[in-house]
């Protein structure tokens, strides 16, 4: 029992990372996803918006265009809906690329995770591989819905 009980305890606490891992990159899919179809709808964002995107609430937030601002505005509320912090979302400018027949617009999102366990090392044996941070990144691209 003293053998298998580290082990085990370890086990567990690798389960609980990679759920919160897991946790966190859907919730930057869904983001991803709703900043697609806001862009898709407004192609304007891709080049009014500044590379990247400030936090809302921030200096470079307050001079950015109308449009802008509720593109961050709508994917900040969705990292805040799933309990993210706000401040470790970066937003790439969406970018347009138009190919003959269609125009298609991608948005990407990275994300600086930072679990529970972050803080944690075992003797002897440190983090077991486990990283400090993990950075999830997701870029999603969909056709302009109604573009010029």
């Amino acid at each position: 029992m003293a053998i298998v009980t580290p082990f085990m305890m370890f086990l567990i606490l690798a389960i609980f990372e990679m759920g919160q891992v897991f946790y966190a990159y859907l919730a930057i899919v869904n983001t991803a996803r709703d900043g697609t179809i806001y862009a898709s709808l407004n192609p304007i964002v891709t080049t009014t918006c500044p590379d990247p995107i400030p936090p809302v609430g921030t200096s470079g937030y307050g001079s950015m265009t109308h449009e802008c601002k509720k593109f961050a505005e709508r994917l900040s509320a969705d990292v805040v809906a799933a309990s993210l912090d706000t401040n470790l979302l970066t937003i790439a400018r969406p970018i347009s690329t138009t190919v003959p027949g269609y125009s298609n617009i991608t948005v990407t999102l990275s994300y600086k995770l930072s679990t529970f366990s972050s803080g944690m090392s075992m003797p002897f044996f440190g983090r077991m591989g486990l990283p400090n941070f993990y950075d999830l990144r997701y870029s999603l691209g969909m056709l302009v819905r109604y573009g010029p």
